[in-house]
């Protein structure tokens, strides 16, 4: 068998993949080169190294010891104090601020509530709230109903 197809004299024209920096696209859709090229940069900004397991490399856990967890407002303070003055390192017992927020750490003190001061509704089966109303004689008190 003889070949009769002849070698191409032409280059193939190698083409640049599409990038949204360096072209425009009116379109709507983007040429999918330029969305399989950047499958790692789309991985790294969602953070999706890791398959989804259970294993603990695929999350973060800060230390016990990170701000995240143990968070000084009087060190907060100080440092906001300090920033006209970058240089000069005083130590958190130097320097006497007061707190500018007072109640930041107040324990609150509520007065005893009950909304359900008759227990309506309270058993598990055969909750007959409309009745249960009606025997407490509020059904014949509502405004609506005179």
């Amino acid at each position: 068998m003889v070949d009769t197809h002849q070698p191409s004299t032409t280059q193939i024209k190698k083409i640049p993949n599409y990038s949204i920096e360096d072209q425009f696209n009116p379109g709507t859709q983007a040429p999918w080169s330029g969305y399989t090229t950047a499958v790692d940069n789309e991985s790294r900004l969602r953070n999706q190294f890791f398959a989804n397991q259970a294993a603990a490399q695929s999350k973060y856990i800060p230390s016990s010891s990170s701000d995240l967890y143990n968070y000084d407002i009087q060190q907060q303070i100080i440092k906001a104090h300090s920033q006209p003055f970058p240089l000069i390192e005083k130590p958190a017992s130097d320097i006497t601020t007061p707190q500018p927020y007072p109640k930041l750490f107040e324990t609150q003190q509520f007065a005893p509530f009950d909304a359900n001061e008759y227990g309506l509704g309270s058993n598990t089966f055969e909750n007959h709230t409309r009745q249960q109303v009606k025997n407490l004689g509020l059904y014949a008190k509502h405004p609506k109903n005179k």
